[in-house]
């Protein structure tokens, strides 16, 4: 019923604005003294570059509720687009004190402070960013940047190729890559970079240049439309209205079919009621879109698990790992699946081992014990089940795990 009226929308930029602006109004007034439909609205009016209005909603919003790390995100934008660094910094660091892992927050930071010339300082920016979001190449082109300012060769070469790998048509990744391979003496494999940056750059120009006279403006205030109904969607989620909030998913979906936030969304909410056939689909649909995306390849993981398909869980959490080799959670929940069917007992045990390695957290130590433990290492057992205890001695589970090997042994 709701999805069918929202999509009846005049199909002009203006009625996708005013559309956007009601959907975002409508929450305020079902919510009146909630601060996230008001940050909604500050959002719509922001992305409509009616700046001042937005700033003017967030400063009230965030009287009732300072909590919300957005809209400081969004002033700091304000503030770095003025000129005013310093300012646009404060404002961030705002954020953060709000949700220390509000993605992209350090990385703008960081970009801020090099434009400072700040490049030391804004190395750990970068780095922290990473621990939040290991996938992005953005972050891990900077990082690049700032290592090779820094002259931290091998370094910076290390970051570019983690940029590329994460999306393979960076362009300018491959020319930093080049300039570092080039100093680094490494003439050939530099002069190879650099031939494929001149390719992709043709590409990107060529691409501009049709995009520009193809634009179309209704596309993108549909597009716009979209993530308004997506926000919507996860406020009414956080309220707990899973009804009306798959009902906001779904028109975003049926607004712009790339969205892949909205599927992701929706695909969550169909997860948490037990619609697991529903939730693959969307899960798959969204690895479609984005092969890149982990969190629907771990998604799938353990919906595979839970349906009887192991196999196909298996898959997705190699994946995952392929995707972020750096992070432990690949590793943790493929070693769990791998125990839990009792398939490949030796290798969930280096996979917790590894996860125990990057991590050393009383929830991967308690995997590894009952790895070492099915495996018959039963002092490598108690030691890893001890650690456990040791880190978390309140948590009964782990204690009872503890026992049962001691008495093994």
């Amino acid at each position: 019923m709701l999805v069918r009226a929202e999509l009846k929308v005049e199909d002009s930029a203006k009625a996708y604005t005013e559309r956007a602006v009601d959907v975002a109004q409508r929450l305020v007034g079902e919510f009146p003294g909630r601060s996230e439909p008001a940050f909604l609205l500050g959002e719509v009016k922001y992305e409509q570059q009616e700046y001042k209005e937005a700033e003017q909603i967030w400063g009230e919003a965030l009287k009732v509720d300072s909590s919300q790390p957005y809209a400081y995100q969004a002033m700091g934008l304000m503030a770095l687009e003025e000129g005013n660094y310093e300012t646009a910094i404060s404002h961030w660091r705002k954020a953060l004190e709000k949700d220390p892992n509000w993605p992209g927050t350090h990385r703008a930071i960081a970009l801020t402070l090099m434009h400072l010339g700040r490049v030391q300082d804004a190395v750990p920016e970068l780095e922290a960013d990473l621990s939040i979001s290991p996938q992005s190449p953005q972050t891990h082109f900077l990082l690049g940047q700032a290592h090779f300012q820094l002259e931290k060769l091998d370094e910076a070469r290390k970051s570019y190729e983690s940029a590329i790998r994460f999306n393979p048509r960076f362009s300018s990744a491959y020319y930093g890559l080049s300039r570092t391979l080039l100093r680094l003496g490494q003439r050939d494999a530099a002069k190879e970079q650099l031939d494929r940056f001149q390719e992709l750059k043709g590409g990107e120009r060529k691409a501009k240049r049709e995009g520009e006279e193809a634009y179309d403006d209704l596309v993108a205030q549909r597009s716009a439309l979209a993530r308004t109904y997506d926000r919507a969607g996860m406020i009414y989620f956080s309220y707990g209205n899973d009804m009306k909030a798959a009902a906001h998913f779904r028109v975003a979906g049926q607004l712009d079919p790339t969205h892949v936030e909205s599927r992701f969304n929706l695909a969550n909410v169909r997860a948490k009621k037990g619609e697991m056939k529903d939730a693959i689909r969307l899960y798959e649909e969204v690895t479609r879109l984005r092969p890149q995306d982990t969190r629907a390849h771990l998604a799938l993981g353990g919906l595979y698990s839970r349906t009887g398909r192991p196999s196909d869980a298996e898959e997705s959490l190699r994946k995952v790992i392929a995707l972020v080799p750096d992070h432990p959670i690949g590793y943790r929940e493929l070693a769990n699946l791998l125990l839990r069917t009792r398939t490949k007992p030796k290798e969930a045990e280096a996979l917790a081992r590894k996860a125990v390695a990057m991590e050393p957290g009383a929830w991967n130590y308690d995997l590894l014990a009952w790895a070492c433990y099915l495996n018959g290492n039963y002092l490598d057992a108690e030691d890893a089940a001890s650690k456990a205890v040791e880190l978390e001695p309140s948590n009964r589970a782990y204690r009872e795990h503890y026992e049962t090997i001691r008495q093994r042994r």
